[in-house]
This record gives C-alpha cells, sequence and structure tokens, in this order.
C-alpha cells in the first residue's frame, strides 16, 4: 500500500493576525490591558491572540493602530461580511465628499443596520460621519460637539484622563478627541490641548505613515486657533512655528503624502511673512535673506498645487472625513 503524503495547511488568516499581533504587542511593550481598553474584555483579547477568536478587519484595524502600525502595512484577506462593510463606508465617504447630504444620510442608516461583529467600532464611524455632515451643514458647535463626544467615549470613555494618564490610541481616535475639544462648548484651552497632542505623536508607537495622517492636521488646527488670535508673536514663538510646521512638512515628505499640505504652506508662509517684517523693524537686515528665499520658494510651492488641483479638479483644502 502506497503511504499519501500528507499536505500541510496553512494556518487560517486569523492566525497569522493573532501571530503577528501578539508578535507587535510584545516587541512595544504593550500590555493587554493596555490595548484593550476601551476596545473589549482582556478575555476577548487572550483568545483573539490566540486564534481562538475570529476577529472584524475593522477591529483588527483598530489594535495595530493603537500599536502604532498603520493597516495599510498589514495585508490580509477580507471575508465577505469585512467587504461589505468596506464597501458601506466607502460609499458614505463618497457621498459626504460630494456633499450629497440626502444620500450620505440614507447610506448612514443603511449600514447602521447591517449586521456586525463589532457594533462599537461601527457606531463610532456612523457618529463621525453624522458630525461631518453637520459640520458641511452649518449646525450649531454644541450638536457637533455631543456627536464627537459619543463616538469618542465609545472606545475613550474616560476621555478627560488622557491630560493626565497617557492612553493607548489609534490615529483615529486622537483625531476624534480632537475634533471633540475643538468643538465642545468650554474649549478655551484648545491651544494647549493641541501642544499636548502633537507631543502625544511624536512620542507614540506610530510608524511614520501614521504620524503623517494625523500630525499635520493637529498642526493645521494649533497655527488655525493660534493665527485666529490678535496677539503678536515674538521672534521665539516665530521661529518655534516654523519648526512645528517644518517638521509636519517633512513627515508628509517621508511618506509621500500631501495631508493638509495646502493649509501648512498657507500658515508657513504667514509665519515667514511676519518673521520678516519683525527682522525689517528690528533692523536685523544680515539675516532677511535666507528666509526671502524660504518664503519665495515657499509660495511658488502652494501656487504650484494649488493650481494642480484646480486642473485635476481636486479640492485645494482637505475635508476632514475623507
Amino acid at each position: 500500500m502506497i503511504k499519501q503524503k500528507r499536505m500541510r495547511k496553512d494556518p487560517p488568516p486569523d492566525q497569522y493576525f493573532s501571530m503577528f499581533l501578539r508578535q507587535v504587542r510584545a516587541e512595544s511593550d504593550v500590555s493587554a490591558a493596555d490595548l484593550a481598553e476601551g476596545l473589549m474584555d482582556i478575555s476577548q483579547l487572550s483568545r483573539i491572540e490566540s486564534a481562538e477568536r475570529p476577529v472584524c478587519k475593522t477591529m483588527r484595524n483598530r489594535m495595530l493602530e493603537r500599536l502604532g502600525v498603520a493597516p495599510e502595512m498589514y495585508e490580509n484577506l477580507l471575508r465577505n461580511e469585512d467587504y461589505e462593510e468596506w464597501e458601506c463606508q466607502h460609499k458614505i465617504l463618497c457621498a459626504i465628499d460630494r456633499r450629497d447630504f440626502p444620500e450620505a444620510v440614507r447610506l448612514i442608516e443603511e449600514y447602521e443596520a447591517l449586521e456586525s461583529s463589532d457594533s462599537k467600532v461601527k457606531q463610532q464611524f456612523c457618529l463621525m460621519m453624522r458630525a461631518e455632515l453637520l459640520k458641511l451643514q452649518g449646525a450649531e458647535r454644541t450638536e457637533i460637539a455631543r456627536h464627537y463626544e459619543e463616538a469618542v467615549r465609545l472606545t475613550v470613555p474616560g476621555v478627560e484622563q488622557v491630560y493626565v494618564k497617557t492612553k493607548l490610541l489609534s490615529a483615529l481616535e486622537v483625531n476624534t478627541v480632537l475634533e471633540y475639544e475643538y468643538y465642545r462648548e468650554s474649549a478655551s484651552d484648545f491651544v494647549f490641548k493641541c501642544r499636548f497632542w502633537m507631543d502625544y505623536v511624536k512620542e507614540s508607537l506610530y510608524d511614520e505613515l501614521s504620524k503623517a495622517k494625523i500630525y499635520p492636521k493637529i498642526v493645521h488646527y494649533y497655527f488655525r486657533e493660534m493665527m485666529g488670535k490678535s496677539t503678536a508673536m515674538s521672534l521665539s514663538v516665530m521661529e518655534q512655528a516654523l519648526r512645528i510646521c517644518d517638521e509636519a512638512m517633512e513627515l508628509l515628505r517621508n511618506t509621500g503624502r500631501a495631508f493638509y499640505l495646502v493649509e501648512l504652506l498657507e500658515h508657513r508662509g504667514k509665519i515667514l511673512a511676519d518673521l520678516i517684517n519683525w527682522l525689517v523693524e528690528n533692523g536685523k537686515m544680515q539675516e532677511i535673506k535666507k528666509y526671502e528665499v524660504t518664503f519665495r520658494e515657499n509660495t511658488e510651492l502652494e501656487e504650484v498645487l494649488k493650481g494642480l488641483y484646480v486642473a485635476y479638479d481636486v479640492p485645494i483644502y482637505m475635508q476632514d472625513c475623507t
């Protein structure tokens, strides 16, 4: 009798993910409690890491993002239900991008009715999309803030404690907290909060792509708030502001992304113009030339980008949700 050679079976996709998740968590020295907080029980995480419990793509993404890994960098197969969820989200984003509000609302309601293995992350997405619709329609700030607060507390229940005890958050969760902080009623300390989140991202586990998704936006919000105030900036503050802008732009350059690039160029141009004026007024003529060259290069790049966006019918400014 001829013995048949046993075929070696590849582990199921969830096992590959479980192995990868365990490895990244161990290398990053992140506790199970920190990774699971606000997302699931530690026992559920343990079962996921043991490949005993299947996990949907949206939750896989969230866990990887918390560990600082951009989901685009991890290749894995989608189940039919995962693809269905992705397709629903994609259609919603496209409808909002087109500003087709009735269609966006219909699609959100359709997605909310869809059965999901992870309703918490799905609810968060829907609330954020509803908040984006309210922003585009000029709704009251308190109503927008209410949606963002509800979205935040789904996975970051003790959001106020973040500023006292650092929590492990994904770039998407940082984005949601940032929007909530901007729209809530007592947002007088928003500039301070932006500085906190800039430091948080710089010191986080995030890879460069994850940082590029959120850091430029925080910098944009920071300068938008700062420059909206009438107080003139001192020389040291202007120089520091220029460094912050340059850091954000360098991050975009390194990752080949353009998130909020036009906005950053506009802020940078304003800072450089103010800096040159200050140097002229204070007779620092020998230092002006290098800043004038930088200002000219900044203006040229800004004009080129705006021209390209207009030529290819691409919105010049970033839309937060897309």
